[in-house]
């Protein structure tokens, strides 16, 4: 073979050396430069990568025009996809209504299909109107049923479709029976066969929260029960006033009975048409009677639930004190868990969150209160947002437009909408890298459902677990005081039922994480079947934790008419592992952190240090988000429980990117952190090391510069004749403080502008942060004719470069508030807008709103506002 140009060179230079040596030295320099250790890259923005939202049709008042307009902006903002839900209309717009699965609705729908498919967005939708599942096709027949001393089919409960748009009103389907919502869902074929036919992208099928109220019964039950329990459940079993020990196991056979057929028809029929029809399968758990865990693990994409607001002590994040917590509760992660526990063990990419209901009464939710909460979701394992909502508002309708009665409006009619694409923005950078990394929890803990349902309902026969009683089913029990006691000690750490310890045990390789032990909480009941599948999972290396005392007790009437304790006795077939469990120790941090150090599993310092977070796994190493949703900015050094020989940060808000400095001498093995409260940061950690450019750590020094008098403000709103032109501020108020009677109930953008000199400013500091202090809103910043971008997440700061300052400054402020003032005014003057069918419109305590007594919010630049000189380290 003919020498290359470099080998004859390298002959010449040094001669004596064989082609062959020099081939293969050339191959290792070139194989060196080749080898530079890559950063990790999470892959490419996809339409599940945005932020989606749920999209109210009101009456179905829509028009092909308003549909496209709509589906551009929200192109144009950056979200990737919107899930359809026909609803009640507006009272005087009947004359535009469209009946819900009329060949003009399926039109409607074909039209968001194309137009969606062209503007790279996706699309989902739910099944019949409001919700739960029914429709004026559903006869007493199929319709949903309750106990009844008269009847051994029960009677129809009569509940009917909430929230239902024209032409779809009608019964709710029996979520009991397989049949029956077979039947249901046999109104859609012709429909979803169209769809697929023209290879319009319907990505999934929603199923809103289970609501399906006094629903405990459905025809045949009894023989049902005889066939899957082995005996006859008394006849006036569910009528009695008090109940004794064997009763309780009643109960337990009884709840376990209707999870079976919830599970059969709300997991698996539906489940399995939508795997029929080419679609996915989202689906809110949350409410049912029966394991949420398995319900959730049936769907495609698991979805939680964000009701209300958490009371963060983030400085400047609000939260409505109207809200009624006894009433709603309020989010939390050990709920969201529910719903991202069995996608981590399932293997499912994809786990949603229906984000923003009642998080602040309508119209004074600020997108710096949302933030925070998506936050929360994502560390507890979320990776997919879905706002609630945007309704379908035509543009000649104005302002307020359609609102719907239980979402912050997220769309177009609201003031959030021109700053929205910094949120979508930023929920994107984030879910890019939460789903494309995989789970790295250690612990499973197991969910002791046996001793939730050895108990009569909460409200009725059934106990149903939703996201507004969790202290009834979750918080106040052994098993959500161990889950609660995990995530404050810095556990990482997913849910699992006995159908999953069982799928875990028989098929390990199924299972994407790696999970080191499984914790079984205080409980009295288990399957033997589970111990089974516990000895087999322990056998294989699995190590198991018990609390407190081993679960001694078998659930169900047939083993107590027996032998109701658990043993390894003749109970055990012989060709199962023998159980070896180890003594129980008891709940306190020292015996579980003792016993889980022997395991090798070691918790995380951030929670002891006011962070949360989630910890993933990726090829080189692994990935953390770190959120600070507490009171004060944090700069430390930390720990990390996963080895590493490198890290990186990356700060998804700005994009920045940079190699973390490493503890020297005492702080050794451990990572520098500076995350300010409400802020949020990716550390992505690597086994080997990367060559990159260093993290920008800021040193604040001490002489800030006040810049809180000499503003002149401008506010011109020629639409309704309201103008301010030139005034000059002493000081920094609230609009409601100025002298003109309309700043009060004024919404809109008004522009602030100051002069000030910075003299010998590049000999000085290497960037200046730019604190705006209290922000009420929202704001755009231009310095010396340089746009700053848009401020609208708590802290209101950004580090300025110098190169942007001059010795002599104009800085540009344009802050736009909230809409709760403009409704003020409308409810004040009596201009009618409320004009809804069904419930019309109610406040965040569910009562007829009226903004009419509302004081103003605050509004504007309240500062104070500062530039803090800082050196970069």
């Amino acid at each position: 073979m003919r020498d290359s140009f470099w080998t004859n060179y390298l002959h010449q230079k040094f001669p004596g050396r064989s082609s062959c040596f020099w081939f293969t030295f050339l191959l290792v320099i070139f194989l060196a430069g080749c080898s530079r250790s890559p950063r990790f890259n999470p892959g490419q923005v996809e339409i599940h990568t945005k932020p989606w939202t749920r999209w109210w049709w009101m009456g179905n008042s829509v028009t092909k025009a308003g549909i496209t307009q709509h589906l551009e902006a929200f192109a144009e903002a950056g979200m990737g996809g919107v899930e359809i839900v026909p609803i009640y209309g507006v009272k005087g717009d009947e004359s535009n209504f469209i009946e819900y699965l009329s060949d003009e609705w399926i039109e409607m729908l074909l039209h968001t299909l194309r137009e969606a498919e062209r503007l790279d967005l996706g699309v989902d939708m739910t099944l019949g109107s409001g919700w739960p599942y029914g429709g004026p096709w559903i006869t007493e027949e199929y319709a949903a049923r309750r106990t009844s001393a008269l009847s051994p089919d029960g009677e129809p409960t009569g509940q009917r479709v909430k929230r239902a748009a024209p032409g779809a009103e009608g019964l709710v389907v029996d979520h009991l029976d397989p049949a029956a919502m077979r039947f249901f869902l046999s109104r859609f074929d012709s429909l979803l066969m169209q769809i697929r036919k023209e290879n319009l992208p319907l990505r999934a099928i929603f199923n809103d929260s289970y609501e399906v109220y006094g629903a405990d019964w459905t025809r045949d039950l009894n023989n049902l029960f005889r066939e899957r329990m082995g005996y006859d459940l008394p006849a006036d079993f569910l009528f009695k006033e008090e109940y004794d020990s064997l009763d309780l196991h009643y109960w337990q056979d009884y709840h376990l009975m209707i999870n079976d057929l919830v599970r059969a028809t709300v997991g698996g029929v539906i489940s399995n048409w939508c795997k029929e029809h080419k679609v996915l399968y989202r689906y809110q758990a949350h409410g049912a009677p029966s394991n949420l865990l398995d319900l959730y693990g049936d769907a495609s994409i698991p979805e939680t639930e964000c009701f209300g607001s958490s009371k963060f002590n983030i400085p400047l994040v609000d939260y409505d004190l109207d809200y009624n917590e006894k009433q709603f509760a309020r989010p939390h992660p050990l709920i969201y868990k529910f719903a991202s526990s069995p996608a981590h063990i399932l293997g499912k990419p994809l786990v949603s969150s229906e984000t923003g209901t009642w998080l602040a009464d309508h119209f004074k939710v600020s997108l710096s209160q949302v933030k925070p909460q998506i936050d929360e979701l994502f560390v507890s394992g979320i990776n997919h947002i879905f706002y609630h909502g945007i309704p379908y508002s035509p543009v000649e309708n104005g302002f307020p437009g359609r609102q719907f009665y239980a979402s912050t409006n997220f769309g177009p009619n609201s003031a959030l909408w021109d700053y929205m694409d910094n949120l979508n923005e930023y929920i994107r950078n984030c879910q890019l890298m939460l789903q494309n990394t995989t789970p790295d929890n250690d612990i499973l803990l197991y969910y002791p459902v046996y001793d939730l349902w050895h108990n009569q309902g909460f409200d009725g026969n059934l106990i149903m677990q939703s996201v507004h009683n969790p202290e009834s089913w979750l918080f106040d029990t052994p098993f959500g005081i161990l889950a609660q006691s995990l995530l404050d000690w810095g556990y990482a750490f997913d849910y699992i039922s006995d159908d999953q310890i069982e799928l875990l045990a028989m098929n390990p390789d199924d299972i994407p994480a790696n999970y080191k032990a499984l914790i079984v909480p205080q409980a009295r009941f288990m399957p033997v079947d589970s111990f089974h599948f516990l000895a087999l999972l322990q056998s294989k290396g699995m190590k198991l934790v018990f609390l407190e005392e081993l679960p001694s007790m078998k659930p169900g009437v047939k083993s107590n008419d027996q032998d109701p304790e658990i043993d390894d006795g003749p109970e055990i077939d012989e060709d199962k592992p023998g159980i070896n469990f180890p003594i129980a120790v008891s709940g306190d941090y020292t015996s579980i952190s003792n016993t889980l150090a022997d395991y090798d599993i070691w918790p995380e310092i951030f929670p002891g240090k006011g962070l949360q977070f989630i910890r993933k796994g990726h090829n080189g190493g692994y990935v953390y988000l770190i959120t600070n949703l507490d009171s004060t900015d944090f700069d430390d050094y930390c720990p990390l429980a996963r080895e590493y020989q490198s890290a990186e940060i990356y700060d998804p808000l700005s994009e920045q990117r940079g190699k973390a400095q490493l503890g020297q001498s005492e702080e050794s093995g451990q990572i520098r952190l500076q995350i300010e409260a409400g802020r949020s940061i990716f550390l992505i950690t690597y086994n080997y090391s990367i060559d990159e450019k260093d993290w920008e750590y800021r040193g604040e020094k001490n002489e800030a510069i006040d810049l809180n008098a000499d503003w002149t403000l401008q506010i011109e709103d020629p639409e309704n004749d309201y103008y301010l032109k030139d005034h000059v501020l002493d000081s920094l108020i609230n609009w409601p403080q100025l002298s003109l009677p309309w700043t009060s109930t004024y919404t809109g953008t008004g522009t602030y502008q100051i002069n000030f000199d910075l003299p010998d400013v590049n000999q000085k500091y290497d960037a200046f942060i730019l604190d705006l202090g209290d922000l009420r809103y929202m704001a755009t910043v231009f310095l010396n004719g340089h746009d700053l971008g848009e401020f609208w997440s708590v802290p209101f700061r950004k580090t300025i470069a110098i190169d942007k300052f001059e010795s002599r400054n104009t800085m540009t402020v344009k802050v736009t508030n909230l809409d709760a003032n403009q409704v003020i005014q409308l409810d004040r003057t009596g201009i009618p807008w409320k004009n809804y069918y069904d419930i019309n419109f109610v406040d965040i305590r569910y009562e007829v709103f009226d903004a009419s007594y509302w004081e103003p919010m605050p509004s504007g630049l309240l500062g104070p506002v500062r530039l803090i000189p800082v050196d970069l380290e």
